[in-house]
């Protein structure tokens, strides 16, 4: 706004300028002449007429007269400055040569550029009423255009009422021609009414209808004479609120300065105490990084002995479980009965463990009570342990030898087939052509066994028929073929094949397998 009104009072001054300015060509052999200063009188008097402008027409609208004896900014800083501005009577200045006079061009260029000197010379008090005088110009130009934009404001809205009241008086002449209007229709009408009824019905209709256009018109007049209005007042209300907006925006823009500086101060401080307490908390972690180092090496080697501990105990458990799986249904009456024993072992160690919580809840109660039952309990524990490791050393045992026993008994099985195949190899030979022409490899049922194949696993019966579970030991029941096993465990008879492959040393006929047979179903395969 400043800028724009700083603008304006410069092409004033120009124009006032140029209209003062003389018709006639100065002459040309008159040399260089001093230039009058034009900057004090027309501006101010500009500023001096435009705010009585202004407050006459503040008073009109408001109903009263205009405000006298209001301060001048720009008449109270002259009137400082010429207080203020040093006797420079004694000051020798150039003598003012007449327009008329003839001058030499190089006395008048020596008194110039003597003249430019003595301005150009730093005089302190004079820059401080400059600075003064400025002030108070960049002061009553803010206001001067400020109360041009209320004028200019005011003016509009005036604009704006004036439009109204006159689209008013414009409504309601229109009304009253239109009445007067209407009463001569009426009159007509009236009077030869009696003459054409139905070209008067037709002629009230269409002067109703001419009427209702009318107030159609008029209602749209007044209607936008009415948005006219509103959009006199908008513009105004808007730029009020642009001023405001770049008033409130200067001022959140210093006061945005004022708290940056302070942030930036305070994020210093916060800066320093954050990289002391990062040196802090570093020196923590580092303590803290060096007992958990030495806590994990400890947990570490705890974990190594406790693994090594696992470790040979699952070995133990896996050969366990391999002597299992190789011995015969005595063999797993065996697991059977070590399973209760290791389940009585179990049961045991709950006791133990029961009943040393007792002993520790008895021991919060009596010190000595709790020692005395705490021994007790330790010597209970080491004489079970003792009898369990005996228990399991015995099963162990045991199991070896019944191992090697279901192993005696497995080769003296196959060396008896192998000389009952010999034997009757002859007599069946013709048979099996046929029959296994006749059904297909793998779906021959199990032939009945003979004397000396029962005689030789009686024990292998009692399971004939029980589902194994995969991978696992079967045992042949009669009417049995690999293809009813295949589907039966693995949901295809296709996989009578792998069956026979896996049992290839027990198994050498698809077609000849015999009950109490023990065969070793394997792992049903993955498929990518």
């Amino acid at each position: 706004m400043a800028e724009a009104a700083t603008k304006e009072f410069s092409v004033v001054l120009e124009r006032q300028r140029l209209a003062q300015a003389p018709t006639q060509t100065p002459k040309t052999d008159a040399g260089p002449s001093l230039k009058l200063d034009h900057t004090v009188g027309p501006p101010l008097s500009w500023f001096q007429r435009s705010r009585r402008d202004f407050q006459a027409l503040m008073g009109m609208l408001a109903g009263g007269t205009p405000p006298t004896g209001s301060w001048d900014p720009v008449a109270d800083a002259e009137k400082k400055a010429a207080a203020r501005k040093p006797d420079t009577s004694q000051v020798t200045q150039p003598p003012p040569k007449a327009a008329t006079a003839p001058v030499d061009a190089k006395k008048a260029t020596e008194e110039r550029r003597l003249a430019e000197t003595r301005r150009s010379e730093p005089d302190p008090k004079a820059a401080a009423d400059a600075k003064v005088a400025a002030d108070a110009k960049k002061a009553a130009d803010a206001k001067a255009a400020d109360e041009a934009k209320k004028a200019a404001d005011a003016q509009r809205l005036a604009e704006a009422r004036v439009i109204a009241e006159q689209k008013k008086a414009e409504i309601a002449k229109a009304a009253e021609a239109k009445r007067a209007a209407d009463a001569k229709a009426a009159e007509e009408a009236r009077k030869a009414a009696d003459t054409k009824p139905a070209d008067d019905a037709k002629k009230v209709a269409d002067a109703k209808a001419a009427d209702e256009a009318r107030k159609a018109a008029d209602a749209q007049r007044l209607a936008e004479a009415m948005v006219i209005a509103e959009q006199k007042k908008a513009e105004i209300a808007k730029a009020a609120a642009d001023a405001k907006r770049a008033a409130d925006a200067k001022a959140a823009d210093e006061a945005k300065k004022a708290a940056d500086a302070k942030a930036a101060a305070d994020a210093a401080k916060a800066a320093d105490a954050k990289r002391a307490a990062d040196a802090k908390a570093a020196e923590k972690a580092k303590k803290a990084a060096d007992a958990k180092a030495a806590a994990d090496a400890k947990a570490s080697e705890a974990k190594q002995v406790a693994d090594a501990k696992a470790a040979e105990e699952a070995k133990k458990a896996a050969d366990a479980k391999a002597a299992a799986d190789a011995k015969a249904s005595e063999a797993k009456r065996v697991a059977d009965a070590k399973a209760a024993e290791m389940k009585r072992a179990v049961e045991i160690n709950s006791a133990a463990d029961a009943k040393r919580a007792e002993n520790a809840k008895a021991a919060q109660e009596a010190k000595k009570a709790a020692a005395d039952a705490n021994r007790t309990a330790e010597a209970q524990a080491a004489i079970d342990a003792a009898r369990a490791a005996d228990v399991k050393r015995a099963a162990a045992a045991k199991a070896a030898v019944d191992a090697a026993q279901a192993a005696e008994t497995k080769r003296q099985q196959a060396k008896a087939a192998r000389e009952a195949r010999t034997a009757s190899a002859e007599n069946k030979k013709v048979a099996d052509a046929k029959t296994a022409a006749v059904a297909g490899p793998g779906t021959r049922k199990a032939a009945a066994p003979s004397a000396d194949h029962h005689r030789k696993a009686p024990a292998a019966c009692g399971a004939a028929g029980t589902a194994a579970s995969l991978p696992g030991w079967y045992v042949v029941q009669k009417g049995d073929t690999l293809s009813a096993i295949a589907m039966r465990h693995y949901g295809t008879s296709r996989r009578y094949g792998r069956i026979r492959a896996v049992n290839r040393r027990a198994i050498r006929n698809a077609d000849r397998i015999y009950p109490c047979q023990r065969i070793y179903l394997p792992r049903m395969a993955r498929r990518g």
